[in-house]
């Protein structure tokens, strides 16, 4: 029944899985549970799991099951293990079935959905949570999804040969203040917000007809008319710091090595931003002291450091959920150490978290290495590190997707034969 399947259908779920992660998990598990499935039942070889990079990942999860047994709930972090693995297998099922000259209008899809997901978050904030529903993806998984995507927006700009039309750069400029203003409408503008929503619909409007007109939602000019100003309105509006450090390194990079003469002003638009607006100002200084206090992010780690030493093969996977058990200063509704490299080595331990350090770093190293499209989502997938020193954005399932899927394009860029 599943040889009946043929490429085209199974790339229709390849397009669904990136269009609809940045929108909802629920409707992006409509067509990644069958991928991986076809990919099992059909397509799986066994070879497929000790190749290149993903072998370690493979070793992770023997190891991480393994060591399960000497958890602290064993079956619990076992039966969760399975799961997460499952997914895992979206990087070779994504080699399998995804053709190297699709990639771009891949990427392309994915940026579109995170702007309709991006559309959905600057109206929420100028109306409030009670007028507008949360349909889509939460701020907190939105953020962490925007240290990768809007990594590969920038990128997608910078490597563009076209360059800029001077009317479509203002219009961008035009759109971005429009839907900063809109979203911090609540504080500053709250008597005009329904003029500044009605002006930001028409803009809007006009940048979707763009994208009909074109009939290509991948080309450069949907990038700078659409794509980028309403993603970097939503990246701000969120005020998540982790994001904003992961995409701030990409930029620097960007600006390193394609065009250094933006640096300056780059610079100087970025500190009217810090201090011009009163929540980002805040959110920024805020930083040392939200880190000291009462559990925080020193308490947490400093928790993190005494398990690891109790417990070097690890708690288990989940298990970080009974935080607030060791410290009277944690937050019962905490459980999570808010860094992606603490939360493996307490829960998996410390050979595990070599073995994923191992996968991550041969990964950049074939992006490096590879064009600069490869280029370009290797430092998407830094953004997301970066941003997860402070947070533990790979737990959440929403933002861990994209990961695994660009992990997945870059394998098929880089790739020398046609099957995986």
């Amino acid at each position: 029944m599943l040889k009946s399947f043929s490429e085209k259908k199974i790339l229709f779920l390849v397009y669904g899985a990136f269009l609809f992660v940045p929108i909802k998990l629920s409707f992006s598990l409509v067509f990644i549970l069958p991928l991986i499935l076809i990919y099992l039942l059909r397509d799986f070889k066994f070879n497929d799991l000790f190749k290149d990079e993903y072998k370690y990942l493979t070793y992770f999860f023997i190891f991480a099951f393994l060591s399960s047994f000497c958890a602290l709930y064993p079956f619990k972090s076992i039966f969760s293990l399975c799961s997460f693995y499952f997914y895992f297998l979206l990087i070779p099922a994504v080699i399998r079935y995804t053709p190297r000259d699709k990639v771009i209008n891949l990427i392309s899809l994915l940026v579109l959905g995170q702007t309709i997901s991006s559309i959905h978050t600057i109206i929420q904030e100028a109306l409030g949570e009670n007028v507008v529903g949360e349909f889509f993806v939460g701020k907190l998984s939105e953020s962490g999804q925007l240290a990768l995507t809007l990594a590969v927006i920038m990128g997608f700009l910078f490597i563009n040969k076209k360059g800029v039309k001077f009317k479509d750069f203002i219009f961008s400029i035009t759109l971005f203040i429009e839907s900063v203003c809109l979203g911090f409408s609540y504080l500053y503008f709250n008597e005009y917000t329904v003029i500044l929503l009605v002006a930001f619909l028409v803009l809007i409007s006009f940048s979707i007809f763009n994208v009909i007109k074109t009939k290509d939602f991948s080309n450069i000019t949907n990038y700078i008319l659409l794509y980028m100003p309403i993603c970097l309105s939503s990246f701000i509006l969120n005020l998540k710091r982790g994001p904003w450090i992961g995409c701030s390194f990409a930029l620097l990079i960007l600006i390193l090595k394609y065009n250094r003469k933006i640096f300056l002003p780059i610079l100087a638009s970025s500190l009217v931003l810090i201090f011009s607006i009163t929540p980002i100002r805040e959110r920024v200084l805020s930083s040392e002291s939200h880190f000291f206090i009462s559990g925080g992010r020193a308490s947490i780690w400093k928790v993190a450091g005494e398990l690891t030493t109790r417990y070097p093969l690890g708690v288990g996977y989940k298990n970080s959920r009974n935080l607030s058990s060791y410290s009277v200063d944690i937050p019962s509704n905490l459980n999570h150490f808010h860094n992606n490299i603490l939360n493996i080595i307490v829960e998996f331990g410390i050979f595990n978290l070599f073995l994923y350090l191992m996968w991550l770093i041969l990964i950049l190293k074939k992006s490096f290495k590879g064009n600069n499209l490869t280029f370009i989502l290797g430092l998407a997938i830094i953004s997301n590190q970066l941003a997860g020193l402070v947070e533990y954005n790979i737990g959440d399932t929403e933002v861990l997707f994209i990961l695994l899927l660009f992990a997945g394009l870059i394998e098929v860029l880089t790739k020398k034969s046609s099957v995986f």
